[in-house]
């Protein structure tokens, strides 16, 4: 089945799409998901995720979890990520990364949600700029599916922060020549159209 195109935008360092469908359906060199600052991957995408890329990145992302308690730090704070292979989903992709975005039934989360999620992006463009040599990168809006209020408001704030995002990413790849970049949005159209 087809992933449905609901928007795409074009300039000379590459495009952005927003699209529909599953993530482990596309294909491209990262695949983002949205963890929990645990890693544990039991939470809504992110446990599909871990569930379709196996029980190694699963194990992975528990001893990463395991190694950060033995010095006293959480295993990926809020705002940042972490990187591992993709295991069983490595036909479709090169790198996994798990994003930890605010989660807004917390209210200090809830509250600077705008100011944490711009954060989020930018550490998460970081990262993708030290992977070297990526050209498209599949993720879901962050922090959408941890919401319990205000879940359209907030589906299309990220949405529209992680595009903006991805478009100054790809605004900076002109100091890289002739670098090309796709950035796929994916999300679920319930969520985010025909809504309010």
């Amino acid at each position: 089945m087809m992933a449905e195109l609901y928007m795409a935008r074009t300039c000379k360092w590459g495009v952005l799409r927003v699209m529909g469908g599953d993530v482990w359906n596309h294909a491209g060199d990262v695949l983002i998901t949205p963890a929990n600052n645990r890693l544990s991957g039991r939470e809504g995408l992110d446990a599909m995720i871990h569930q379709k890329a196996g029980k190694e990145l699963t194990q992975v992302t528990r001893n990463i979890c395991l190694d950060m308690r033995k010095i006293n730090a959480p295993p990926c704070a809020v705002t940042k990520n972490v990187v591992t292979e993709p295991y069983a989903l490595g036909e479709n992709y090169k790198h996994i990364v798990h994003v930890v975005g605010p989660d807004c039934r917390r209210p200090n989360q809830d509250e600077e949600r705008r100011e944490l999620l711009a954060e989020t992006y930018a550490n998460l463009f970081a990262t993708i700029e030290e992977l070297g040599d990526i050209s498209s990168i599949v993720s879901p809006p962050i922090s959408m599916g941890r919401i319990t209020v205000k879940l359209v408001q907030h589906a299309r704030i990220s949405t529209f922060i992680g595009a903006v995002a991805a478009a100054q990413l790809m605004a900076q790849a002109q100091n890289i020549g002739q670098f090309q970049r796709a950035v796929n949005l994916t999300v679920r159209g319930e969520n985010l159209l025909n809504q309010g």
